[in-house]
């Protein structure tokens, strides 16, 4: 939002050269976020065990597979960058937004394994349950961020090459501290001495977590594809609907940031009451959590829906992006307590490791928008078609998650929470009855003891009379 922010008050262009970037570099790193989806469950469980054998091997799997990744991700993009952007819809017709976008993306690429390597930081921390490290590690680079803009953008006169500079420099100051901070509890994560793998074993040791993170993978990768083929629609409909487009979804953003504190917290708290065998506690908690969740999201749309006449100006002075913000303003805003829902549930189940479903839900709910989206150039509907078929996205993966969480088939059958009540039931129950057995005792030894007074008596009253 930062960049997004200054960069609007350069130009329309540039503006719409930063959110044709946005979306790339999100398809092109979020696509690998299950990095930390299923780095969090695992560390989760082997930390709570006290097995830190397999934390270790996790947390080292994890990072191998970043640093690898990141550099095949920042290879391909810079030897396809003109290709990419034009299939993101910055072609040679808008040749000024090409080369602005084109000189972006060659700076940024180069923190490609910088943020992956982030994203294991997040899961790893997460799965210890440390909320503070990562907090104080975005706010810190998020600080030096905004201070590297201000400088590399405007100062030094660099535009848009400055934010994309300023960008990759955080990121691999973000990775930087993630690293230390990790080392610094090697002996909680076993990560000393190094776990000895023989070539053979590889596949093996390696096989949990990339089955667990193709099918995140496929999840994310459906997800950030129609994004990217809306932001890629937006981009055809001209400078002015793309750089709108960029800043409704720079709201989308900061709604799902906001609500991310509660998928996270379901995410790892899932996971450590599933680990101890506690489904119907897992259960209640991820009710309560979607109702915190739905109080937030609809909390988010008042704020953001009667404030509309002001936030945009934040974002852009140019009159014909704004006009078109406020009139799109609705189809944002409305879908919020949805949009909250669905981010809750999904980190419940990331938590209960439900990974193959959420592929499933994910690609069909993907697959109904994306076919929204393709119609919109011919019939159309612009912008209003754009955000109509993301709105039914977050729809389609409400009810899908939704059914799922209520399914008794599910890894958090609502009858785990029936099936302890009568549990309580019978313990209160023998309790009664214990307490009423004692009672009945009790009047027994009374009788006992007023039948045994009077033997007593009649005796005493034989042996005088004997006398």
């Amino acid at each position: 939002m930062v960049d997004t922010a200054l960069v609007g008050r350069l130009g329309s262009d540039e503006l719409a050269a930063l959110g044709i970037n946005t979306s790339l570099f999100s398809l092109s790193f979020v696509v690998f976020n299950f990095l930390a989806t299923a780095t969090t469950p695992m560390v989760a469980a082997a930390v709570s065990s006290h097995n830190s054998k397999a934390a270790g091997e996790t947390v080292w799997q994890a990072t191998s597979l970043a640093v690898l990744l990141g550099v095949l991700v920042a290879a391909g993009l810079v030897t396809n960058g003109t290709s990419l952007l034009t299939l993101m819809g910055a072609d040679s017709s808008q040749q000024h937004m090409q080369d602005l976008a084109l000189q972006y993306l060659l700076f940024r690429a180069v923190a490609a394994p910088a943020v992956l390597l982030v994203t294991v930081g997040q899961g790893v921390f997460r799965g210890i349950q440390n909320m503070r490290a990562p907090l104080a590690i975005t706010v810190a680079t998020n600080a030096v961020h905004l201070v590297l803009d201000l400088v590399l953008m405007f100062s030094l006169g660099l535009g848009i090459k400055g934010a994309a500079i300023s960008t990759a420099l955080s990121e691999w100051l973000a990775a930087g501290a993630y690293g230390w901070l990790i080392w610094q509890r090697r002996d909680l994560l076993g990560l000393w001495p190094l776990p000895h793998v023989q070539m053979h074993e590889v596949k093996q040791r390696f096989l949990p977590f990339l089955q667990a993170g193709s099918a995140v993978l496929m999840r994310t990768g459906s997800l950030l594809g129609t994004k990217t083929l809306a932001t890629a629609v937006a981009a055809r409909c001209g400078p002015s609907a793309v750089a709108s487009h960029q800043v409704l979804m720079q709201l989308w953003v900061l709604a799902s940031m906001l609500v991310d504190s509660l998928a996270v917290s379901g995410q790892t708290l899932i996971a450590v009451n599933l680990g101890k065998g506690e489904c119907a506690e897992a259960r209640q908690l991820a009710e309560r959590l979607l109702q915190l969740g739905l109080g937030l999201g609809i909390g988010l749309a008042a704020v953001l829906g009667f404030s509309s006449p002001f936030w945009p100006q934040m974002f852009t002075t140019d009159d014909g992006i704004l006009g078109q913000i406020r009139e799109l303003v609705p189809l944002a805003v409305l879908p919020l307590p949805v949009n909250a829902l669905v981010y809750t549930l999904d980190g419940v189940l990331v938590g209960a490791s439900d990974f193959g479903y959420l592929m499933t839900a994910m690609v069909g709910a993907s697959a109904v928008a994306a076919s929204m989206l393709v119609m919109v150039e011919p019939s159309g509907t612009g912008l209003e078609g754009v955000w109509a078929a993301l709105a039914v996205l977050m729809v389609g993966r409400l009810a899908t998650l939704a059914w799922r969480f209520q399914s008794e088939k599910g890894p958090l059958p609502p009858s785990s929470v029936q099936l302890q009540q009568p549990q309580l039931a019978d313990v209160e129950q023998l309790q009664q009855q214990q307490a009423l057995l004692l009672q009945e005792l009790q009047q027994r030894q009374q009788q006992l003891q007023q039948v045994g007074k009077q033997d007593q008596e009649q005796l005493c009253q034989r042996s005088s009379c004997d006398n």
